[in-house]
């Protein structure tokens, strides 16, 4: 099976019918211990600080593991992943992925097409039906705190890599916690859950991570990447947290320096009647004292409203 590199979550399905195992960058990047790696490898081959963590931990994954292509759709994603990882041709060819929101039949013409010029040796079919089955179901249970943080975090995670083990263990616990929607593309951070729990809160609505496994577990493949809201924009993604927002107590937002993600800080101040607070991912590392002092300031005001301040 040929490997390459995406910056959209592909689903399962579709890939597997082209004889392809795609990494999902964002994904890979959050789930590695030696993320700072591949971040400190791309800022040398770009020769270039100031772009977000996410572009050069990318270039720098799909150099030193000697991936051939990466898979970039032409919409959805504002960070400029095709540019930069555009310096590593011809040892990695760029190819854009024709996305047309809303319109499935030329966005599946679209999709035939990137994947045909990449195309591998037909694989069998992956055993994620029964999770696909369950996922809505469990998106639900956890809008009441059903699964704790980090093992919500852990198993949509699994999800989108391809290495699932098992549905999510259950945590009585969360009745009592402040409910948390983290919101933003997934950049650093990997202990903002367990930490989020630590301080007597829960995330009931991780956002980049449930649409990418949503899109990873999808049936109708064309379909849903026509239709995902991370295809779609913020608009689509801004009425998916309106619709769970009598659960949510606090959100949280993370962005990327030197991109577009203030845009949506500014939506989000101005149309969210909750506790904001936003963490800038400088890099792909853990939360620094700072940031770790920020989010405690937080969480002693914001997630008193279910907590009762005993947080």
């Amino acid at each position: 099976m040929k490997t390459i590199a995406t910056t959209l979550p592909i689903p399962r399905r579709l890939a597997e019918s082209f004889g392809v195992r795609c990494v999902t960058l964002r994904a890979e990047l959050h789930a590695v211990a030696e993320a700072r790696v591949y971040e400190e490898r791309g800022e040398r081959v770009l020769s270039l600080r100031n772009a977000p963590p996410t572009v050069k931990g990318a270039v720098g994954l799909v150099e030193l593991r000697g991936i051939s292509a990466a898979l970039c759709p032409t919409s959805g994603d504002i960070v400029d992943f095709p540019a930069a990882l555009s310096c590593l041709e011809p040892g990695c060819r760029v190819i854009p992925l024709s996305v047309v929101p809303n319109d499935t039949a030329r966005t599946e013409a679209g999709i035939s097409s990137a994947f045909e010029s990449i195309a591998g040796a037909a694989a069998a079919p992956s055993s994620l039906d029964l999770v696909g089955s369950r996922l809505a179901e469990l998106q639900r249970r956890q809008l009441a705190g059903a699964f704790p943080s980090g093992e919500w975090h852990r198993f949509l995670l699994d999800v989108v890599r391809g290495a699932v083990q098992g549905l999510p263990i259950e945590d009585e616990s969360g009745r009592s916690r402040a409910r948390v929607a983290v919101m933003g593309y997934l950049a650093g951070f990997p202990d903002l859950p367990l930490l989020i729990e630590a301080l007597g809160g829960r995330v009931v609505y991780d956002e980049w991570l449930q649409l990418a496994a949503e899109l990873v577990l999808a049936s109708e493949p064309a379909r849903s990447v026509a239709q995902s809201p991370l295809c779609l924009g913020f608009g689509a993604r801004s009425r998916r947290l309106h619709e769970i927002m009598e659960e949510v107590d606090a959100v949280i937002l993370i962005t990327e320096p030197f991109c577009s993600l203030a845009l949506e800080e500014a939506w989000l101040r101005d149309a969210v009647r909750r506790p904001l607070l936003v963490l800038e991912s400088e890099s792909l590392a853990p939360l620094d004292a700072t940031r770790r002092l920020r989010l405690e300031n937080f969480a002693s005001m914001a997630f008193a409203r279910r907590t009762g301040g005993t947080s």
